[in-house]
């Protein structure tokens, strides 16, 4: 079977094909030479043209879009018309397709195009490049404006609305759209997450458009701008990997306790979940158990001498109990108590009670209230202190009344022990505001500043160390330590009122809440994923598990399971560790990315849903080398 070959191209079309190469050969090098010989100034002002055109290129876009698809929605309806009746169904009355896109463009390029002199087209990978990240940007405030707007009227919706039922009524039903962009609504989230991190947006768009230009894949320009915030996330981790996860009533009490003297892991300072679970392991884990176990008995020691100061007692380390019915051995709480009582003592047998219409027009009022709103019973309870404080009021040979400061005394004692112990809250806080009256009084009583100002901190001391007293009254291996329990001593301040803590009274009030916070435990030992995760990473099971059969490798891996835990708690400990594990450096910088952050912006460049960046020009030079048959 023989060979078939084409015929020869006549001889006058092979000169003309060539003619036209050397003549295109010959354009594309003067162009080449006129880009060479273009100054500095020149090169820059196209430059930052070439974006600029890029960006109004998308922006344009985005504007003139709204009218094309009007544009082409009527012209199909008018078409359909047309086909009907008979006629060209090809009619474009109300527009081209991308008519107005192209008006719109044209419209911002038309400053920058008169100025210099006409339409820039780039015509160097540089300029290219720049249109492209122009582009990019175009994009993202083409996204960022819109979404801003909404997610503005969004949050001012309810306001708009207005919270008076009659306007908000005729507003909602006059239309739906008001109600759309209310907080909550879809609309509101998607504007929100869309107008999130300006910044990082704009940085991603610029990347992604620079990208795909180098690329030439939009798959490429969409990995591109993703890359931005996902890379932002990453350093953020890695310059402070322990940003606070604390609400702003947790840091206080957390700054509170580094205040006290009690140090805090770095996992509980920030409230790291992950950081707070690799502390957990490391307590569990060979040759780091013992640090672990060291550093949370410092944390106990350093609580319970806090505590303990503020009963007055500054020496001890623990709050070590006592031993039944040995004067000599009364334990750590009692003396603190002594001391504190003594000191009250002293200065009650020096003042008395001199009572005036200040100290007794509120309790008078307080006793009336409490007639009123109480029951018979616990009234009778309120009555009956109240007859014991009369009981106790002497004439004045001057004039007047007073009680005698050692009466005074005991009366004040069982006012507290009342407001302690007692079960009826409103009893309770009836006692606790005639306890207050009598001591304002008392304290105006006394003429000297200093010994008043002891007596309020003698008075801090004693209900501290009550407090404290009813809070290792457990007999648990923790309190019979020495150890004084966060968790109850807030147990003992409920019983103050029963809202006292939340009133925030107490002189360990926020203490014991930062003890509860910090100090407890919150991550099981045994049977959670996250611990099985990172005690598998520490230890180098990821790795190991594979040389199993290898005695050589299996030491080898078996050795570094050993030492990167060891290594990772040494820095954890460190002090340049706990620095670095703790720093707020990156605090500022975009978290996580979002949705609004790169994929809505950047969605023109999945392939295939809508049409690619516009090439910033068409190609002048488009070369033929197949001979015309």
């Amino acid at each position: 079977m023989g060979t078939t070959t084409s015929p020869a191209p006549p001889m006058e079309d092979f000169f003309a094909n060539e003619v036209a190469k050397k003549q295109k050969a010959m354009e594309e090098s003067n162009r080449q030479l006129e880009i060479a010989n273009r100054s500095t100034a020149e090169s820059v002002g196209r430059g930052t043209r070439a974006f600029g055109t890029g960006m109004n290129d998308a922006i344009g876009s985005a504007i003139g879009a709204i009218p094309d698809l009007a544009a082409s929605g009527m012209n199909a309806v008018l078409n359909l018309g047309r086909r009907a009746g008979g006629y060209s169904p090809d009619a474009q009355t109300f527009g081209k397709p991308g008519q107005y896109t192209k008006w719109t463009q044209d419209a911002l390029n038309s400053v920058g195009d008169t100025l210099s002199g006409g339409h820039l087209n780039p015509d160097t990978p540089t300029e290219r490049n720049l249109y492209s990240v122009g582009h990019g940007v175009g994009d993202t405030v083409a996204t960022l404006g819109p979404a801003g707007t909404v997610a503005r009227l969004s949050r001012g919706a309810r306001g708009a609305l207005g919270e008076v039922g009659g306007a908000r009524q005729a507003l909602v039903e006059g239309g739906d759209m008001a109600t759309s962009v209310q907080p909550g609504s879809m609309t509101n989230s998607v504007a929100s997450n869309l107008s999130a991190n300006p910044f990082m947006q704009t940085t991603a768009g610029a990347v992604g458009g620079s990208v795909e230009q180098a690329t030439g894949s939009k798959w490429g320009g969409l990995a591109g701008a993703a890359a931005v915030p996902l890379g932002a996330g990453v350093f953020r981790g890695l310059v402070s990997p322990g940003l606070s996860q604390l609400n702003p009533e947790q840091a206080r009490l957390r700054d509170l306790l580094l205040a006290e003297g009690v140090p805090i892991s770095p996992g509980a300072q920030s409230g790291s979940k992950p950081m707070k679970t690799v502390e957990s392991v490391l307590e569990n884990l060979p040759f780091t158990g013992g640090p672990a176990a060291a550093d949370a008995e410092a944390r106990r020691v350093a609580f319970n001498k806090a505590a303990l100061k503020k009963a007055g007692e500054t020496e001890a380390d623990y709050a070590t109990p006592g031993i039944a019915g040995d004067v000599e051995n009364k334990g750590v709480v009692q003396k603190a108590l002594d001391r504190s009582g003594g000191k009250m003592q002293d200065i009650y047998a020096r003042n008395d009670l001199n009572l005036d219409p200040a100290t007794m027009q509120p309790i008078a009022e307080s006793l009336a209230t409490a007639k009123r709103t109480m029951s018979d019973e616990a009234f009778g309870v309120v009555k009956g202190k109240y007859d014991d404080f009369v009981d106790k009021i002497l004439n004045q040979p001057s004039g007047g009344t007073y009680v005698p400061g050692p009466a005074y005394k005991q009366l004040d004692s069982d006012l507290s022990r009342m407001i302690r112990t007692g079960t009826d809250p409103a009893v309770k806080e009836t006692l606790l505001e005639m306890r207050n009256a009598l001591r304002d009084g008392f304290g105006r009583n006394i003429a000297n500043q200093e010994e008043g100002a002891a007596l309020a901190e003698a008075r801090r001391q004693y209900a501290s160390g009550k407090v404290i007293e009813g809070a290792m009254d457990k007999g648990t291996p923790y309190t019979l330590a020495g150890n004084i329990p966060p968790s109850g001593l807030i147990e003992q301040l409920k019983k103050g009122t029963g809202n006292f803590v939340a009133k925030g009274a107490g002189d360990l009030r926020d203490l014991a809440a930062a003890g509860k916070t910090f100090l407890t435990e919150t991550i099981p030992n045994s049977g959670t994923a996250q611990r099985a995760f990172w005690q598998s990473l520490l230890t180098g099971g990821a790795i190991g598990g594979g040389f199993a059969h290898d005695p050589m490798t299996a030491l080898i891996t078996g050795g570094t399971s050993l030492a990167l835990p060891t290594i990772a708690q040494t820095i954890m400990r460190s002090d340049a560790g706990k620095r670095w594990l703790t720093n707020q450096a990156a605090a500022s910088m975009p978290g996580q990315p979002t949705a609004g952050m790169w994929g809505a912006t950047q969605v023109d460049r999945l392939p295939g849903l809508m049409d690619p960046i516009p090439a910033p020009r068409k190609q002048r030079y488009e070369y033929d080398v197949t001979p015309t048959r």
